[in-house]
């Protein structure tokens, strides 16, 4: 997978829209997404040692935001072409082509490529975003662990970006 399209624009793809979020400049998405991995690391040795195997955590870490790559050949984020947007430090937009939620994108890739999860890994990738999306507050108080410990590692690692970039 990572050595076709989506691997390429996985690779290069910015992490967000605008710098107040987080890494909104090309290959901001993979520092981002290692830097995930680096805090799911430390979580799950933290708070539940020796449940999941490292390479199961690293990999849903890893690839919580594969969506924010896009479909082969069409990428998620495209540079912006409106000034005033580009003055407001908002770099890209979201392609029109690319309508299926992010964290649904990455699942659907990943098995688009033949990749079987788990249900708990399906649920740590899609769930990545939290309860704040619509669409996962059926979960709420039901997520399982290991999406709980991608989500807080989503956000610690976008917290210490911003922190990193001076925007918090």
């Amino acid at each position: 997978m990572l050595e076709g399209p989506i691997g390429e624009q996985f690779m290069t793809a910015p992490a967000s829209t605008r710098r107040a979020h987080h890494n909104a400049y090309p290959c901001g998405l993979v520092g981002h997404s290692l830097g995930v991995v680096g805090f799911a690391l430390k979580l799950s040795a933290t708070l539940c040692p020796k449940r999941w195997p490292v390479h199961q955590v690293a990999f849903c870490a890893l690839f919580h935001d594969l969506g924010k790559a896009g479909s082969p050949g069409k990428p998620y984020y495209v540079e912006t072409r409106e000034e005033w947007k580009r003055r407001k430090e908002e770099y890209y937009d979201v392609s029109h082509d690319e309508w299926m939620p992010n964290a649904e994108k990455s699942v659907w890739l990943l098995q688009a490529h033949g990749v079987v999860l788990t249900h708990e890994e399906y649920a740590a990738i899609r769930l990545n975003d939290g309860m704040g999306p619509a669409e996962n507050k059926p979960w709420s108080f039901r997520e399982p662990d290991l999406a709980l410990v991608v989500h807080w590692a989503d956000h610690w690692a976008t917290r210490q970006e911003q922190s990193a970039a001076g925007i918090r």
